[in-house]
């Protein structure tokens, strides 16, 4: 069994991974505000953040390998986007590397890094990927698409709005995009790190690759999701045809700047912003270049019409 230290532990998508990391044997050391945060035996809180250089040297010793998770989704600006998403992972690849080259890291990025034009956001993710493209430790960058389930802020409004028959499309009918669900994309996360901390079994296919993924069968991507796919699965799973809404960009954008406004009266980044709005509007967020997933011993079991009912 290995020891993976793991920064944004406390996420979403990272409290899916730790419980995933644990039940599978491993040990976890955890980066956290939260010094006093109560987990199970096999998982050891740091306290400290991406600016501690030494939590981060106390996070990465001894440990096998190294899952970077911790990222800011709200910022007030460019700045602190970039102060995390690419100041942050300098720090932490320079611990690394003051311990060893030779320790496994997988920098959990996004699909939007596709596309750093869109937004600040975007941006920030595409210069962390840039960061650890020139790192000296073996790495593997991971850009998982929108992450849904129970928990999960982002996409729940979309969830309600289908239970009560309403579904608002944003951007292009013809827009596709991949869906996955968080325990899927958790396990996913731990299999690559058990695979690549294995030296018995080193994979070319996972070191130095930027690789996407998704929900489709058979370890196969895309096609992903159209709105028009999303109504039949509500159909289906509610008994009833939702009724699409189109959301003209202009709406989206004045919903964004009044977001954005929000956020800057309450002292707080807003989740949902103006270059989210153009995020949201770009036509294909499908995954597209991946490893051979089921080589790895990972396939998706779950699809959205597996677990709508249960958002």
């Amino acid at each position: 069994m290995a020891t993976f230290a793991v920064t944004g532990a406390t996420g979403f998508i990272g409290r899916a991974l730790v419980t995933q990391l644990t039940e599978r044997g491993h040990t976890v050391r955890a980066l956290s505000r939260q010094a006093n945060l109560a987990l199970d035996g096999r998982t050891h809180v740091i306290p400290g953040t991406l600016e501690d250089k030494t939590s981060l040297d106390q996070l990465v010793s001894r440990a096998d390998g190294v899952i970077h998770l911790a990222g800011a989704t709200a910022a007030h600006d460019r700045p602190n986007y970039f102060k995390t998403n690419a100041a942050g992972t300098t720090r932490l690849l320079d611990a690394i590397e003051a311990k060893s080259e030779g320790i496994p890291f997988i920098h959990i990025s996004s699909l939007a890094a596709r596309e750093p034009d869109l937004s600040d956001y975007a941006s920030s993710k595409r210069a962390g990927e840039t960061l650890v493209e020139s790192a000296r430790v073996p790495w593997t960058i991971l850009r998982p698409p929108a992450v849904y389930g129970p928990g999960d802020l982002g996409l729940s409004p979309l969830w309600a709005l289908l239970k009560r028959g309403w579904l608002p499309r944003i951007g292009p009918r013809e827009g596709r995009f991949s869906l996955i669900y968080v325990d899927e994309l958790a396990e996913a996360i731990a299999r690559l790190a058990e695979r690549m901390t294995d030296l018995d079994s080193i994979d070319p296919s996972v070191h130095r690759q930027i690789v996407e993924i998704d929900d489709q069968f058979m370890g196969q991507l895309g096609p992903g999701y159209g709105w028009d796919d999303i109504a039949i699965i509500a159909e289906e799973v509610f008994a009833r045809r939702p009724k699409m809404i189109q959301i003209p960009p202009a709406v989206l954008r004045a919903m964004a700047v009044g977001s954005e406004r929000l956020g800057r009266v309450r002292g707080r980044p807003a989740i949902f912003n103006v270059g989210k709005a153009r995020e949201l509007s770009h036509p294909d967020w499908v995954a597209q270049q991946a490893p051979d997933w089921a080589r790895l011993g990972w396939t998706p079991s779950r699809q959205l019409r597996d677990t709508l009912a249960y958002l």
